[in-house]
C-alpha cells in the first residue's frame, strides 16, 4: 500500500478533540489514517464539541451522547 506525500502530510497534521461544555478536553487524538472513528463509550452523557483538524483545516461539531 503507498501513500503519496500529500496523504502522509495530512495524516501528520490530522487532530481530532473532544471538549465537555465547559471547555475541559475530554479525549484527544492524532489518528494516523485518512478514515479514522472515535469510541466515545467511555464518554458519560451530554453534549460535546469535536474539533477536527485535517491539513490545516478545522471543522466544529456539536455531537450528544445519551
Amino acid at each position: 500500500h503507498v501513500r503519496s506525500r500529500r496523504q502522509r502530510q495530512m495524516c501528520k497534521e490530522t487532530a481530532i478533540s473532544i471538549y465537555n461544555l465547559l471547555g475541559q478536553e475530554v479525549f484527544s487524538s492524532k489518528p494516523n489514517l485518512t478514515n479514522s472513528s472515535v469510541d466515545v463509550s467511555s464518554l458519560k452523557g451530554g453534549i460535546y464539541i469535536v474539533k477536527v483538524k485535517i491539513a490545516g483545516s478545522i471543522g466544529t461539531y456539536k455531537i450528544i451522547k445519551e
